[in-house]
């Protein structure tokens, strides 16, 4: 179902993750196997997955 909802990966393409720490660390990692750029555990305004 995420892959219906996400744009493919892409340069110009940024994630953002808001909700329950279990939910965000899930799409974190659900993210990542998507082929997007793995995300850090402190997201900075460049990262390709942001988390706040």
């Amino acid at each position: 179902m995420i892959t219906e909802w996400l744009p493919k990966p892409a340069d110009d393409v940024k994630i953002l993750l808001c909700g329950p720490p279990p939910m965000v660390s899930g799409l974190k990692k659900t993210t990542e196997s998507l082929g997007y750029k793995k995300a850090r555990p402190v997201s900075k305004l460049e990262d390709q997955v942001f988390a706040f």
